[in-house]
């Protein structure tokens, strides 16, 4: 599938730094980490504070940092940001809530556009919440990147039938050197149920 890239000034640099996790408060198990993809959206991924399952949180947050706009780096940047917004639909926020079954499944696929820059096939999957993600391949550019974001809601309303609702959100661009390092923070996750230390159970 080819994929035009969005013009934008805030491209990542071609080496970005590592994916670096950090506490989500001080002292708590769970972590967090934010990065900027090749579009200039922030991004992170995050422990699930659920503490009956083990999950993790991935995906764009909002689009780039407009000039004058407080940048989002940490959780209370991150918490205050949705306050503002009052989560308003048309902002397109939406990550994914990736079981380690998900994970494990969706590994191999990535460790091999790493080793090849290529990816099989468009992948289609479904999160916790049953809603469609994709992840594709994007040639545009001098060098390959993945695109992963959603692509159908899944909606189960009390008085109504369940339905997909096409979505079309932000998705990540996400560079070789990215995925890199969110791979080594998705093999912790499936073989510990978490990305740091792990956390406390009820």
């Amino acid at each position: 599938m080819s994929i035009n890239r969005p013009q934008n000034d805030r491209l990542e640099e071609e080496n970005p730094a590592p994916i670096t996790l950090e506490p989500t408060e001080e002292n708590s198990p769970f972590q967090i980490a934010f990065f900027t993809d090749k579009d200039g959206n922030i991004c992170t991924i995050q422990d699930s504070s659920a503490l009956n399952h083990d999950h993790i949180w991935l995906g764009a947050i909002k689009g780039p940092t407009k000039e004058g706009e407080k940048e989002i780096s940490s959780e209370s940047d991150f918490q205050a940001w949705l306050e503002k917004i009052e989560y308003r639909i048309e902002e397109k926020i939406m990550r994914m809530l990736l079981s380690q079954e998900t994970v494990s499944s969706v590994l191999p696929h990535l460790k091999h556009f790493i080793d090849t820059g290529k990816i099989e096939q468009d992948l289609r999957f479904n999160d916790y919440n049953y809603h469609v993600w994709s992840i594709e391949l994007d040639s545009s550019g001098a060098e390959p990147t993945l695109r992963i974001g959603i692509t159908k809601v899944y909606h189960q309303p009390r008085d109504r039938r369940k339905y997909f609702e096409d979505w079309d959100g932000i998705k990540m661009n996400i560079s070789k050197n990215h995925v890199a390092s969110l791979v080594t923070h998705l093999e912790r996750f499936v073989e510990k149920g978490s990305l740091g230390e792990n956390k406390p159970r009820i």
